[in-house]
């Protein structure tokens, strides 16, 4: 997926581009550039951040947390994408149409869709079931012309 690259070379920035063309990594001096940002991102995750490691520490140029401790590779990559720029997951809501860094963000949103389809069909079963209840005693009364108390209230005026 593609995603904005910044040219600024403030000290939390994307990486730099070089003749607008190639990404260059700002790691703790690393000669290598790309001219793709998934090239990159592959680079850090392999060659910088690597796998099964007792400590995993941010040493992006410049950055103020350059050194601190990770709690996990997890969290130095998800830490990394306010460097590269990268926002891999894709919104599915359709008025946002963003990308965004962290797939918990992604989850909020598609959990709110959810939670509002939900109480969309919540209150559609409601009507259906008053209507079911509202013919089961029409029918009620047609067959023993009985009705309880209790059922008077789900009647329609016409059936009292």
């Amino acid at each position: 997926m593609s995603s904005s690259i910044y040219t600024s070379d403030s000290p939390n920035s994307p990486p730099l581009r070089v003749n607008s063309k190639a990404l260059v990594c700002k790691w703790d001096e690393c000669p290598e550039t790309f001219m793709i940002l998934a090239d990159l991102v592959s680079h850090l995750h392999e060659d910088h951040v690597g796998r099964k490691k007792a400590n995993y520490t941010c040493e992006w140029a410049s950055c103020p947390r350059k050194g601190a401790t990770q709690t996990s590779r997890f969290a130095l990559i998800t830490h990394l994408r306010s460097h590269t720029g990268e926002k891999p997951y894709d919104c599915k809501v359709p008025a946002k149409h963003r990308y965004i860094r962290r797939e918990n963000e992604l989850l909020a949103d598609e959990y709110q869709v959810i939670k509002k389809k939900l109480k969309r069909l919540r209150t559609e079963k409601d009507i259906l079931l008053d209507a079911v209840m509202q013919q089961s005693m029409k029918s009620a009364l047609m067959k023993n012309k009985r009705v309880f108390p209790t059922d008077v209230g789900n009647l329609c005026e016409d059936c009292i």
